[in-house]
């Protein structure tokens, strides 16, 4: 509730300012340091000497001032002016001669040349000019963790699932993220689980129990919710067929208007359905793949894969329905010949922790791999003991990697960030 002042230099203490009545949250000097300013939770802005410490006015006495506590206060860089944001959901402009609100805006400031910025309690950040009230640009994306990644090579747009349930687009433009991302409203409630595109279309499941769809390019789900009954944990689909499993020991398959469950065994954790729809494969807790042949909704078990050391954390089919990958949690990543039913590849060892996810390059000739332990591998069928090893992709766990050509590999992290790279592959 006080702010102290100190002359110097060397600083030395001069007065005690004792005008707010509540919590003080932040003091700002002006560029020129002729000025300084408090705010606080009292709803409060003060404008004081900078040389004496003498309170030169109130600027929220007038009408139209702050209705909440405020947080921040920032500086332009001719010392003119102040935005300030509150917990009233809005930022405001001031002109400090005149002692007057200018603009109203929205939460959180930062005033850096000529851009003026603000950031939201749900993470956007605003950019505004003097001249408007409303934000010129908004950047939009994840505040928490991303668990859920796939891509449209057509478009090249990334689609991304958070904890939170949030689900975003990203469009693509010389490899690289393009601004922020395109939110997509009325998703799920809970994590997202997973993310497939299919058919001109994107699917999701959550862990509200619920899987859900999405015309690529739209910026809102379909009102049509399917209930899976329990938490899903994965989600693949081809040819407008849709595959989930679930915590309940079920497998789920969508055609169109047509569902089917099928209760098994043991405890599924992944899916993946071949590109022709015509198999799905299963990753279980038991270290197991089971391999089942589809018929409509209908499904008939045709292997098992026994060859993985831990539970199964993430399968996927090559593009050309040649080839299986499946990552586990004993950092082991196994590729399989789909066709002949036996072990291809076991030299792609380099992880050193729990394997997150797996993605075939469009050509099938590569295989991206995350894990907990930070890092992207990218693995060749050609040159199974060659790979390239992108360490610290992440500050935390990679929870997901994606393809967007044969030579772009898209990752997403516990550190809610997304990042696109440039694979020069080795010969």
């Amino acid at each position: 509730m006080t702010v102290n002042f100190y002359y110097g230099t060397p600083y030395k203490y001069n007065l005690t300012i004792k005008d707010h009545t509540r919590f003080v949250q932040c003091v700002r000097f002006s560029n020129d340091g002729d000025l300084f300013c408090s705010a606080g939770i009292d709803r409060k802005i003060f404008v004081y000497d900078g040389k004496t410490g003498e309170r030169k006015t109130e600027l929220t006495k007038v009408e139209n001032s702050h209705q909440g506590g405020v947080f921040s206060v920032s500086w332009s860089p001719d010392g003119t002016k102040l935005l300030s944001s509150s917990a009233d959901n809005t930022v405001k402009l001031w002109d400090v001669a005149a002692e007057k609100v200018i603009k109203f805006q929205q939460v959180g400031t930062l005033w850096s040349g000529s851009h003026l910025l603000s950031l939201s309690l749900n993470g956007d950040i605003n950019y505004f000019s003097p001249n408007t009230s409303t934000p010129i640009r908004t950047v939009r994306g994840h505040q928490k963790a991303i668990t859920a990644l796939t891509s449209d090579i057509a478009t090249k747009t990334l689609y991304t699932g958070s904890y939170d349930g949030r689900v975003y687009s990203w469009g693509l433009g010389e490899s690289k993220v393009s601004g922020g991302g395109t939110p997509v409203e009325g998703g799920h409630t809970n994590q997202v689980a997973g993310l497939s595109v299919d058919d001109g279309k994107v699917v999701s499941v959550g862990f509200d129990d619920t899987m859900r769809s999405f015309l690529i390019g739209d910026k809102e789900f379909d009102a049509n919710v399917t209930p899976t009954g329990s938490l899903p944990t994965s989600v693949s689909s081809a040819k407008g067929v849709s595959v989930t499993v679930t915590k309940n020991h079920d497998i789920i398959i969508k055609s169109g208007a047509a569902l089917s469950t099928t209760a098994v065994s043991f405890t599924p954790t992944v899916v993946a359905i071949a590109p022709d729809a015509g198999e799905i494969s299963v990753g279980a807790d038991d270290n197991k793949i089971y391999t089942y042949k589809i018929n409509g909704t209908e499904i008939t078990q045709s292997h098992v894969f026994e060859n993985n050391r831990g539970s199964i954390t993430c399968i996927s089919y090559s593009p050309n329905g040649e080839l299986l990958v499946a990552g586990d949690a004993e950092r082991s990543i196994i590729c399989y010949d789909v066709n002949e039913k036996k072990v291809k590849i076991t030299q792609w060892m380099f992880h050193t922790s729990r394997i997150t996810s797996v993605a075939w390059s469009p050509d099938s000739l590569h295989c991206a791999s995350g894990s907990l332990d930070t890092n992207v591998e990218i693995w060749s069928v050609r040159s199974p003991t060659k790979h390239i090893a992108i360490k610290g992709a992440h500050l935390e766990s990679v929870n997901r990697v994606t393809w967007v050509d044969n030579d772009t590999v898209a990752s997403a992290g516990q550190d809610a960030s997304i990042k696109v790279w440039k694979i020069k592959h080795v010969a």
